[in-house]
């Protein structure tokens, strides 16, 4: 449809296209002396005029001025003018080599006029053309010895395309990548990236890059397509004349001179697909006079993107994955009711609901269970049909009904139809500044009585509890309809409403509460009730509460994850996951709905498909009898999750789901868990499941089928026995009864089973049967139950093993141990024991440090054997597996087994493998469900067979004769081989490979809205078994991700406005004077490295002032940009980008005619001037600590951050976000250079031409460089007119931007944890390392760690060293076989880290252990790269970027093969040095070596780190707490009280209520204390004042009387412990603690808390005791302090010893180094780079003319030091363009192109993937309807094939573009 603005512009170009009609001029130019046609001669028109010569009056002079008529001859030598108005002229024909000539013409009347010209050999190199005006207008100059492409006018015209940028792609040697309508990145021979600054871009000698970025960008370049003359593309480094930077090539986009071009040009092109594009391009020039002439354009373009959403960006614009947080500040009621939150954002535990009934709309309330019930308020299970509820907001009302549906504010702002009447967001309450009260009439005049109750002149009410508040009644569900609330409290004892107790017992919500129904309070007055409460509200003195909370972001209302429940803290963000509970759920652990099983009904009434009708979970039995009760066991918990995969459809741009259907784990339902029948690993679908699942624990029984046989139900029918009966299986149900289900296959019909199979009930443990093992040990354990036996039978056999025996006194294993007491299990890979795990040894029991006499474990609960230290006869027996691809397994020896042997080894299968996963060692056979597998082959008989075993053996019965089988059952060779990844998990782990699948229709015989079991069904998808169809998520749309209050969806708009005007003044030849300016205004979609940002309102604009003067050149420039509301779709932060530069350039040329030599000499200056705000670069605010020097202080109660609060203070933190001395102070970066070049005819016959120039260059960013020189030199060999040979060398440097250096935006999160950020790379990554042989500061860093430990006092007073918390150190230079270095040696030169993961090790900045650590650098699109040991402890530090050079040799010819065929050849060898990479990954994280789990970070910087380096176990007193003094209590003489405040017999530390945060001690007895105790030191107290470790001197050496040092060496390792400050002597008596005063103390020593937990060097550190009894942080929190020498803390549960932070404030803690994961650009080093260019021009015939190009590289990647891979060059080995132009001046002109692309890898900073192979056919057409009206069309992609040629970019089709040009 057309709109009113293309009506009116089609009526202007109609309406202009008939004003004049005019002639024109044929011909054909000709050699003279050959009469050979000459191809490519200039024809040029001048305009003939006369004029009075004012020196001889009464006469004429004829003064020539240039039009804007010319062409140019093709290869016939034939030219044509068109569109020549009446009028005198002269025709100019110039052409190198030859003399230009002149004709006279006089154009009469409209025809066409003939006219050839022959040229004369000339015998100078050029006649320049000196006309009166401006026609050839001297320009700077920027000759350059290298390969230019241009395109010219003539090529713009006869295409359409969105912008400039479009017209290079098929050029050769040009990367033209497209993003979509309007965007493209562009490169020249590689090297393609969307940070890439290597290009040049200029529009009429001004530089034309972004500002600040540097970056292409078409959209922000003012020139319009109508008013270019030519866009050349230089090829190769061009440094010299153009300019700094102009590194790769150059893009010089050349503007049409005013006084050539006069006249009015008007073009309207538009789609009329999706695209929805429409262009206006318009252009007037006008020469006012013989000196002065001007123009201006202008063009608007509107356009519709092609679609694309990245995952990320959809992510970050749904819930879950992102919150509301722009509803915070809306001033909307966004969610329902509640009152308090626990923790934060954790569940409600109590809410404020206010519940109305309504008919037939809001939420239906059907029967309930005790889960769902809970969490929405509703207390259990309450019953009712018809039943619908609204939820009122929580909001201050404000308002009345304004819908007119009875009830206000119950429609909040959330962008659902909360009350179910069509309407969404209708009617809600608002903030608006008041303090409201809901208006009343008053019913009780003052002065009179009502019912006795006197009237005042306000709200009347009998206030019967006398607070003043009117009290409505509670709210309660009005289950039978009668306006009353009902409750029977004869079916209730406890006066609440159980489960299913009928429709008299109605719930109500206790809001006063005492468990009794409050009525209400009775209003005299009526009023309008806008909430619904029944109660009269009134002024609280708060305004517009709950509206505008934090709860805001998450709380909505609505059960988003459809699992019955509402707002529940499963479906939000809470404190401790990112990004919320719900979306850490899908992505982590495949749970889509949690709890989503569990009720059987939705919100809106309908039936939940995925419910499930019995859980073991909650029901307080111990099903499966081992002693744990509901959530105490995992192994009984029911999964009521919804599982399933999910995973973003890039196509369609929504999330996928793919339900698990099918648990294999021990839940009792069938066809769950399946029997390994014959050990073939395989289940199939309908085999039977595990039956009877904990109810025996030892093996079942059941034959090689697995089903089990009764010959009492057999007989039990009327059928006798003998006919058999149904299978079953029983299980135990949630109250503990056993249950019964009967077995169907997948059609629904019955199995039966005839009598006991193979082996049943035989007592014999064989194939079909199994056991459960319990307890996760591989090991058949037994125990008994309650008089039945309770068995985990089984076995552990492998292939071909042999049984080993030990000998006592041998060294069987050959380790080089006698008798050695060993745990674990055999290590098939090593071939040896494992003792706790890969690379552990064995248990010192007796601590003796002798290997013992025994194999085993000898002692504690598990112990094997009893007293086999002592007992020298006792030994085991262990497998010994000679085949190192099948696991061997340790063997118990207290249980017989049968064995069963196959032809080859002894082997039985149990599923699931016992390493629960499934490998090549692991044999799987589709043979259904008798478990024999039948042969398919043709040669096989196929009616019946023999059964076979896995390997082909034949089976035999029981009496010895061969099994039988008719063909293959059910199930077999189905190729379905869902295996389970870890049995015995009930989660639903297997899926039907569909995603989204629509549930498949079927009969609904029980009408209870789900399929069951055995109701008939469409099979849609011919799978056998009814497909339920996938979970479809509620993932409401976030339009605003960060809250800013814009939207920061994908926005598919786009926009593009451009003005440009240019005056200029020619007085003489000798002078031209130029000012131009521009403006353009910008709205697409970029994409960046860091993900694809909306220029929303990007404006550019730039003032140009230039002129030549002879020989002279001089240029002023001033670029400007504005981002507007730029902002990334990712984080929704909005890009301030100010940056403006200015630039001055000044050249002079001049001649040496004696050596033909042309020399050009000049020099350009650019400042640039930066301005984001902290958006972008390092230069204002961005809620961020950018010099990482955040803290956390000790908790020590003293008020380290100064915020007042000392006790319970657990935020002493100094964020340091935003801090003045943060920012860059100065960002502003200028550039010099200075140029020369010479041009020179060596021979002076216009043959041999020699170009030399070269460039020094000056950046004050980058000082240390100094000046950069840049030469390049080129050789043109011409020995025709028709052939050129090229030769060049050049070398150009790319300097780094502003934003290169300095960059600091943030843009996304890796993992839960670290940070993204981009970041530039101004001063390198220096890693710290480790070199404690060097005085701290020179290289290295003392890095002296030791073990912690601590002292343990005997009985006899002697103390033991016991270590704490640590794998020890040096434990393996104790290794007989492979001892290791010493600690501190292996570290040396190591990079020092930041420890979060690894328990063995400190939590603090330390050496990097190779022997346990490797390094790995992460990647935002793959899996990363791990570092090998000796590559990690070698890891490179990251250099400071540095200018990138670039030297290029390039050989070039250019010939004319014959008269119709061009050919041009370039090759090229490329050298980089300092290559610039694209953004990279240089922050290195580091995993412990063999795992994948990530320890901890190498930083780039060492900002925030505070040196020296690993305080927490270096065996020294680092915050000053070895001693202090105070007034000590032993702990004994501590009264304990009860919580009536009376004394207990209880002991120290006491009791402790949560509710009242109170101690429960006698704090009077303590503060008596104090006069009968001293002042002590508590290192006195806990007797450290000694010297342990022998370190102290004695008399006779000078330390022994330095004070510092007498106090250093009595400080020993492992001297720590804990003072509690159980209260303080108020000497001021002011009731706070003073610096004066002093605490009452007593102290703890560790042993007393940690000596008691068992094994702590090998189970790790558990939950403090003390005395037997369990310490929680209550009793102690606030009030115990970690003192000493490499302390414990208790608080944050390690050695974290504070260090100082500030010696002038005195204060201490620890360095917060913030999880940042740094993206930045790199120095490579040298990158070679080669590669072909070539061109083919055929011309047919003056008509017809077809052009070929191809470009080949000789390698399309390279290789990332850092990374250690090869990244690619982000452009493919190939491609080539074919066009073909046909041109008729009677039907027009037809221009067909075809791009081919091959297939290349893309990776950009966080992008990566494959891009094409893909080809591009465009076709356009032209046709001039009359000399001023023009017609075209393009048909770009006319094939349509969907492509993607940028990684981040949309796919993009066909898109067809119509345009008219009227010309006047």
């Amino acid at each position: 449809m057309f709109n009113p603005k293309m009506i009116y512009s089609l009526i202007c170009i109609l309406g202009i296209s008939f004003i004049s009609a005019n002639a024109t001029i044929t011909g054909r130019i000709s050699d003279a002396n050959s009469n050979e046609p000459l191809i490519g001669v200039n024809i040029v028109l001048l305009e003939t005029t006369r004029k009075v010569d004012l020196e001889n009056i009464g006469k004429t002079i004829t003064v020539q001025t240039a039009t804007n008529y010319g062409a140019s001859t093709d290869i016939e030598g034939d030219f044509i003018l068109k569109n020549i108005p009446i009028g005198e002229y002269t025709i100019k024909a110039m052409y190198i080599g030859y003399k230009n000539k002149e004709a006279p013409i006089s154009i009469e009347e409209e025809k066409n006029y003939t006219f050839d010209l022959s040229l004369d050999v000339s015998e100078i190199a050029l006649e320049e053309a000196k006309v009166v005006g401006t026609y050839q207008r001297e320009e700077k100059k920027t000759d350059a010895p290298a390969k230019i492409e241009t395109v010219t006018s003539k090529d713009i015209e006869q295409a359409s395309t969105s912008n400039l940028g479009g017209y290079l792609q098929g050029l050769k040697g040009v990367d033209f990548t497209s993003s979509g309508v309007n965007n493209y990145s562009l490169a020249i021979r590689g090297f393609n990236s969307s940070f890439s600054t290597r290009l040049l871009m200029l529009t009429d000698g001004r530089p034309a890059n972004v500002p600040s970025l540097r970056v292409v960008n078409f959209s922000t370049v003012p020139v319009t397509q109508d008013d270019v003359e030519r866009i050349e593309v230089v090829l190769g480094p061009a440094t010299a004349l153009y300019g700094a930077n102009a590194h790769s090539g150059v893009i010089n986009i050349i503007t049409k001179a005013p006084s050539l071009s006069e006249g009015f040009s008007y073009t309207f092109a538009g789609s009329f697909d999706d695209r929805n594009i429409r262009k206006i391009n318009t252009r007037y020039a006008k020469k006012l006079n013989d000196k002065m002439s001007m123009k201006i354009s202008g063009a608007f373009f509107s356009a519709t993107e092609w679609p694309f959403i990245s995952e990320s960006e959809y992510k970050s614009h749904r819930n879950p994955w992102v919150g509301f947080s722009g509803r915070k500040i809306d001033g909307k009621d966004n969610n329902a009711s509640k009152e308090e939150f626990i923790g934060g954002l954790t569940p409600a535990r109590s809410r404020k609901l206010r519940w109305v009934p309504t008919n037939n709309k809001g939420i239906y309330i059907p029967e309930r269970d005790r889960y769902y019930s809970t969490e929405n308020g509703w207390q259990e299970e309450e019953q009712g049909e018809n039943l619908y509820y609204i939820m009122l907001g929580d909001g201050e009302p404000n308002h009345g009904d304004l819908d007119g549906d009875g009830v206000a504010g119950e429609d909040w702002f959330n962008g659902h139809d909360d009350d179910g009447d069509g309407l969404i967001d209708e009617d809600y309450w608002t903030a608006d500044g008041i303090d409201n009260e809901e208006p009343w009439t008053n019913n009780c005049i003052e002065g009179e009585t009502y019912n006795g109750y006197a009237c005042t002149d306000g709200f009347d009410f009998i206030d019967e509890n006398g607070n003043g508040t009117h009290e409505g009644p509670e709210p309660f569900f009005d289950l039978n309809g009668n306006g009353a609330w009902d409750f029977d409290t004869d079916l209730n004892a406890n006066g609440k409403c159980e489960r299913h107790l009928g429709d008299v017992c109605e719930w109500w919500q206790d809001t006063t509460p005492d468990s009794v129904y409050s009525y209400g309070e009775v209003a005299i007055d009526t009023w309008d009730d806008w909430d619904s409460d029944k109660s009269w509200d009134t002024f609280n003195g708060e305004i517009d509460e709950f509206i505008d909370t934090e709860e805001d972001e998450w709380l909505d209302g609505v059960d988003n994850n459809q699992n019955g429940i509402i707002d529940e803290g499963n479906e939000r963000y809470t404190f401790n996951q990112l990004p919320s509970q719900w979306a850490n759920a899908i992505e982590e652990y495949e749970i889509l709905s949690a709890g989503g099983r569990i009720n059987k009904y939705y919100m809106d009434g309908t039936p939940n498909p995925w419910y499930l009708e019995d859980s073991w979970c909650c029901d307080g039995i111990d099903n499966d009898w081992d002693g744990l009760i509901d959530i105490e066991d995992p192994d009984e918990k029911m999964d009521t999750d919804i599982r399933g995969k999910s995973r973003f459809n890039e196509e369609t741009w929504v999330m996928e789901f793919d339900v698990y259907n099918w648990d294999f784990g021990e839940d009792g339902t069938p066809g769950d868990y399946y029997y390994d029948h014959h050990g073939d690993g395989q289940f199939q679908r309908g085999e039977p499941g595990s039956g009877s699942g904990n109810l025996v624990s030892g093996f079942l029984d059941y034959g090689l089928d697995g089903f089990q046989y009764s010959e009492e139900i057999d007989c039990a029918d009327d059928g006798g026995c003998g006919d058999g009966h149904q299978a079953f299986n029983t299980y135990i149900d949630q109250f503990g009864n056993v249950q019964t289900v009967n077995l169907f296959d997948i059609n629904g019909n019955p199995i039966w089973v005839y009598g006991p199979d193979e082996g049943e009930g035989d007592g014999i443990f064989q194939p079909g049967d199994s056991w459960n093992d319990n307890n996760g040990n591989w090991i058949p354990d037994t125990f008994n139950n309650d008089e039945l036996w309770m068995g985990e039978h089984g076995w552990t056999l492998t292939d071909n093993f042999e049984l080993i025996q030990h000998i006592v006194g041998e060294d069987d294993n050959n380790n080089g141990w006698i008798d050695e007491c060993l745990i674990g299990t055999w290590n098939p890979f090593s071939q040896e024991w494992e003792a706790g795990g890969f690379g552990a040894t064995w248990q010192d029991i007796n601590e003796d440090n002798i290997p013992d006499n025994c194999m085993g474990l000898c002692e504690g609960i598990n112990a094997q054997y009893a007293n086999c230290e002592n007992d020298p006869s006792l030994y085991i027996s262990f497998e010994y597996n000679a085949d190192t691809s099948v696991w061997g397994y340790y063997e118990t020896l207290d249980i017989e087994y049968p064995t069963i042997e196959p032809s080859i080894g002894e082997s039985y299968d149990l599923w699931p493998p016992p390493n629960l996963s499934y490998g090549p060692e692991d044999i799987i056979q589709d043979c259904g469900q008798d478990g024999y597998c039948w042969d398919f082959s043709p040669d096989a008989n196929q009616d019946y067979q023999t059964a076979k075993d896995i390997w082909g053996q034949p089976l035999m019965d029981s009496n010895g004769n061969p099994i039988i089988i008719y063909g293959p059952d059910y199930g077999e060779n189905d190729g379905i081989n869902p295996l389970d990844s870890g049995d015995f998990d009930n989660i639903y782990d297997t899926s039907d490979g569909e995603w989204n699948a629509e549930p498949e229709p079927f009969e609904d015989i029980n009408n209870n809205g789900i399929w069951d079991q055995g109701e008939p069904f469409t099979d849609s998808d011919n799978n056998g078994y009814y497909t339920n169809g996938d979970w479809n998520a509620q993932l409401d749309l976030v339009r605003d991700t960060n809250g800013d209050g814009i939207d920061d969806y994908p926005d598919f708009e786009v926009k593009n406005n451009k003005v440009e005007f240019r005056f200029d003044y020619d007085p003489n030849s000798d002078l031209n004077l130029t000012f131009q300016t521009g403006y353009a205004y910008t709205k697409t979609q970029q994409v960046t490295g860091v993900g694809r940002y909306l220029a929303d309102g990007w404006q550019s604009k730039y003032y140009q002032l230039r002129g030549r003067y002879k020989n002279w050149f001089a240029q002023a420039f001033y670029n400007d940009n504005d981002a507007g509301q730029t902002r990334g779709y990712n984080r929704g932060d909005v890009i301030t980008d100010q940056s403006s530069n200015y630039g001055i350039q000044l050249q002079y040329a001049f001649d040496i005619p004696k050596i033909s030599t042309e020399i050009i000499v000049g020099f350009d200056y650019m400042l640039t001037d930066p301005f984001t705000n902290g958006s972008v670069l390092n230069d204002g605010p961005n809620g961020f600590d950018d010099d990482e020097d955040s803290e956390s202080y000790a908790w020590d109660n003293i008020d380290q951050d100064g915020d007042g609060d000392i006790e319970g203070d657990y935020d002493e933190v100094a964020w340091g976000i935003d801090e003045d001395d943060e920012f860059e102070s100065n960002l502003l970066s200028e550039e010099l250079g200075f140029y020369f070049q010479t041009k020179t005819d060596l021979f002076n016959n216009r043959k041999w031409e020699l170009i030399t120039s070269a460039r020094l260059d000056y950046h004050d960013q980058l000082k240390e460089e100094g000046l950069l020189f840049a030469p390049k030199m080129g050789l043109t060999y011409s020995p025709s007119d028709f052939t050129t040979w090229r030769m060049s060398y050049g070398k150009a440097y790319n300097t780094p931007t502003i934003t290169a250096l300095h960059t600091n935006l943030i843009f996304g999160k890796w993992g839960e944890f670290y940070t993204m950020i981009l970041k530039g790379n101004k001063d390198g990554s220096p890693y710290a390392r480790a070199d404690y042989k060097n005085e701290y500061g020179e290289y290295g860093y003392n890095i002296n760690l030791i073990d912690p430990f601590y002292y343990k006092e005997d009985v006899d007073g002697t103390l033991t060293k016991i270590e704490f918390a640590s794998g020890n150190l040096n434990a393996c230079t104790e290794y007989a076989n492979n001892p290791c270095d010493p600690y501190q040696d292996r570290v040396q030169g190591a990079p020092l880290f930041y420890n979060t993961g690894d328990g063995n090790y400190p939590n603090d900045f330390i050496p990097l252990d190779t022997l346990n650590h490797v390094v790995f650098i992460p990647s935002a699109y793959d899996e990363g790269v791990e570092y090998s040991p000796t590559e990690s402890a070698q890891l490179s530090d990251i250099d400071p970027l540095r200018s990138e050079s670039m030297q290029t040799l390039e050989f070039g010819f250019k010939s004319f093969l014959t008269r119709k065929a061009l050919l041009s050849a370039d090759i090229y060898f490329t050298k980089y040095n300092d290559f610039f990479s694209p953004a990279t990954f240089i922050t290195p994280l580091v995993r412990e070596r063999g795992g994948t789990g990530v320890i901890g970070m190498i930083p780039t910087n060492l900002d925030g780190t505070n040196p020296d380096y690993g305080t927490a176990w270096d065996g020294r007193d680092n915050d000053n707490d070895f001693s202090g003094m105070g007034y000590y209590i032993p702990k004994e003489n501590i009264q304990c009280l009860d919580e009536n405040g009376m004394p207990t017999n209880a002991i120290y530390p006491c009791g402790f209520i949560q509710e009242s945060q109170t101690h429960l001690m006698d704090y009077d007895d303590l503060e008596n204390y104090y006069t009968v105790g001293q002042l002590t030191d508590w290192a006195d107290e806990f007797g450290w004042y000694d010297d342990k470790d022998g370190n102290c001197v004695d008399e006779s050496d000078p330390l022994y009387n330095d004070p510092n040092f007498s106090t250093i060496c009595l400080q020993d390792p492992g001297e720590w412990g804990y003072v509690d400050r159980l209260d303080f002597h108020d000497e001021n008596q002011n009731g706070t603690y003073d610096e004066d005063e002093y605490y009452i103390y007593t102290i703890v020593t560790p042993d007393e808390i940690w000596g008691m937990v068992p094994d702590v060097e090998e189970e790790g550190i558990t939950s403090p005791t003390y005395q037997g009894q369990f310490i929680t942080y209550d009793n102690v929190d606030t009030r115990w302090i970690d003192v000493g020498v490499d302390e414990y803390n208790t608080r944050i549960g390690g050695h974290y010893e504070a260090e100082w932070l500030d010696e002038e404030t005195g204060r201490i803690g620890l360095p917060n180094k913030l999880p940042i994961i740094t993206l930045s650009s790199l120095n490579y080093g040298e990158v070679y780079h080669s590669g072909l260019d070539l061109g083919f021009t055929y011309f047919f015939s003056q008509s017809l003319i077809m052009d070929f190009n191809f470009t080949l590289f000789n390698s399309t990647d390279y290789y990332n030091e850092l990374t250690k891979r090869y990244d690619p060059i982000n452009s493919p080995k190939f491609k080539f363009n074919i066009a073909a132009n046909y041109n008729t001046n009677k039907f027009g002109s037809i221009l067909m192109k075809w791009r081919h692309v091959d297939e290349y890898e893309w990776a950009d900073g966080t992008w990566s993937g494959t891009i094409g192979p893909y080809n591009i056919i465009d076709l356009h057409y032209n046709y001039d309807i009359s000399d001023n009206l023009k017609f075209g069309i393009s048909g770009t992609n006319i094939f349509n094939d969907m492509q993607r040629e940028l990684v981040g970019g949309a796919k993009m089709g066909r898109t067809v573009i119509m345009r008219l040009t009227t010309i006047f």
